[in-house]
């Protein structure tokens, strides 16, 4: 069906682009073109991607890849920005300090070919993007060709993550503080502690749902603190 191709050039599109955008940063901040486990990253940038095939209409397609897109260069391009002016990256967690940040932060060490390069590959892609659109009107009957893709696509990113997760466990095995740990756990713990390791191994989609996932946690467990706290001056207050 049209409607299908349509989707696999959104899809391609999209993947395309954000691999050429992670390529760009990391040749900039690493000196290399990929992160070490690139097909994990691989992997999970495709089970981002996937659910524009649960969609029947095209113009959920692109709202979705092109919010996924966009999101994605931003934090590409915080990342560059914050290394080029000192030597750091983006984390999740700056979110909370948002405030204190950009009273501090000296908007002169801000590269603005970075910005500018990042705004043209945006630009590119939307044009693109727009122009995929053009080509397909027919819809007609998607429903179950797009979640035999949609479980496609899901089943071979997650059977290409099998050895790498294995990999990735079997490398750490020897070190006693990664010891009972899963994968997530593993990128969890170095995207704590060090966060552009993390980056640099298990790619910018892995990297930041770690990240993402210590920030909840760790406001989780502060907000669960002060809540005891609390409870325990008013019950010494009542007594």
């Amino acid at each position: 069906m049209k409607i299908l191709a349509n989707k696999i050039l959104i899809f391609i599109t999209t993947l395309t682009f954000l691999l050429l955008a992670q390529m760009i940063m990391y040749f900039k901040i690493y000196g290399q073109v990929f992160n070490n486990y690139f097909l994990l990253e691989f992997s999970t940038v495709c089970l981002f991607l996937t659910p524009i095939f649960l969609f029947k209409k095209n113009k959920y397609s692109r709202i979705y890849c092109g919010t996924i897109f966009s999101l994605s260069m931003l934090v590409i391009t915080l990342n560059m920005l914050l290394y080029y002016d000192h030597g750091d990256i983006f984390s999740f967690k700056y979110i909370l300090y948002l405030s204190e940040i950009s009273k501090s932060y000296n908007m002169h060490n801000v590269n603005v070919l970075y910005i500018i390069l990042m705004i043209l590959i945006l630009a590119s892609y939307f044009f693109i993007i727009s122009k995929i659109n053009k080509k397909v009107t027919e819809e007609g009957s998607y429903y179950k060709l797009g979640i035999s893709n949609f479980i496609a696509v899901v089943f071979i990113s997650l059977l290409i993550r099998i050895p790498i997760n294995y990999q990735i466990i079997n490398e750490h095995k020897s070190e006693k503080i990664y010891e009972n740990m899963n994968v997530s756990e593993v990128i969890s713990y170095l995207a704590f502690y060090g966060k552009k390791s993390s980056l640099e191994q298990y790619g910018l989609y892995n990297h930041s749902l770690a990240e993402i996932s210590n920030v909840i946690d760790r406001k989780v467990n502060v907000d669960s603190q002060i809540t005891t706290i609390d409870d325990y001056f008013a019950d010494e207050n009542n007594r």
